[in-house]
């Protein structure tokens, strides 16, 4: 009788559920939609203008890999929108959610790989470039894209798809793997504060007094990116805490119609930090700003064209400048 009464009420929770989101869904979809575009168009214009900077740093690299799986993961508006507003047969919702977190746990690596470049470029700043060369920034690279693919198969392990889920991570994957994945992104968020922490102190005290000691002006440099990449950070932990929090909230089985409005708009929370990425880095690198507004004003010639001749300038100027102190 238990049996019968508890499956009762799962299916009612269910039609419930479909009720609100279908509903929901009609309206925040194509908010989401727009956001996913804006997601794929700054993120190109980012590659495209790291691509035209002389920035070739580490996390330089790293960001323009981030920002090739954040384009993908941005698209899940349009992966889930047939099956949140229709049915979708199960090989495709598998397919679509393994999509996602691959997308997905690739970003995340790259936040943390940059967060350990940094450590090594403010802890050792005269030893940082013969730590961290080209060669084996590039086998990160291909690291996280194998990282990714090798996580993301989690999804399958205990798969509870059934025809009334509407492709629902929080009702298709199954607990365990979910458990997983919020225990990973926990991990790596602690690891993540507990790096920048230690980078603050070590700011502070760079800051009190004047960098004339060998390896002053280096710190500094590195300090400068770090900042942008903790703003990064913190944009990236804003908006996917509440995402996570609510998934586990859901796969305890209880449901209020309320939750499918919140759901939705905390949906919508990691498409703004996927936006957000490129946004800060045109406010906080002026190199990187220079051209990517160029590009934005379909001046992709000219803006080349005026970074190169404004380090003619700057190079004619300072020449100038030696001569006259001869």
């Amino acid at each position: 009788m238990d049996y019968f009464s508890n499956t009762s009420n799962i299916t009612d929770n269910v039609i419930s559920r479909q009720r609100v989101d279908h509903m929901v869904a009609s309206i925040m979809v194509p908010i989401m939609c727009i956001l996913a575009v804006g997601v794929a168009v700054t993120n190109v214009a980012t590659i495209v203008a790291f691509k035209r900077t002389d920035l070739r740093e580490a996390p330089h690299y790293l960001a323009v890999n981030m920002a090739v799986s954040d384009i993908g993961l941005g698209m899940y508006p349009f992966y889930l929108a047939p099956a949140i507003l229709g049915d979708m047969p199960k090989p495709c919702c598998i397919f679509i959610l393994f999509v996602m977190n691959f997308f997905g746990k690739i970003s995340y690596t790259n936040l943390l790989l940059i967060t350990v470049d940094r450590y090594l470029a403010v802890t050792r700043p005269m030893h940082y470039y013969q730590m961290v060369t080209v060669a084996r920034i590039k086998v990160l690279l291909v690291f996280t894209w194998l990282w990714g693919l090798a996580l993301s198969n989690a999804v399958l392990v205990g798969e509870r798809w059934f025809p009334e889920s509407g492709c629902s991570y929080e009702l298709v994957v199954g607990k365990g793997a979910i458990y997983f994945g919020t225990a990973h992104i926990s991990a790596d968020m602690v690891i993540m504060f507990a790096v920048y922490s230690r980078l603050a102190v070590i700011a502070y005290g760079h800051w009190k007094v004047e960098p004339t000691v060998a390896g002053g002006s280096a710190l500094t440099k590195h300090l400068k990116l770090t900042k942008v990449f903790l703003v990064v950070v913190v944009s990236f932990v804003v908006c996917w805490s509440p995402f996570y929090i609510l998934t586990l909230l859901e796969i305890t089985d209880n449901y209020a119609d309320s939750v499918g409005i919140v759901r939705y708009t905390l949906y919508c929370l990691p498409l703004v930090n996927l936006l957000s990425n490129p946004l800060i880095y045109a406010w906080k690198i002026p190199a990187f700003s220079k051209v990517f507004k160029a590009i934005f004003m379909c001046k992709y010639v000219s803006a080349e064209r005026q970074v190169t001749d404004g380090d003619h300038r700057s190079a004619i100027s300072n020449t100038s400048n030696q001569l006259r102190a001869k």
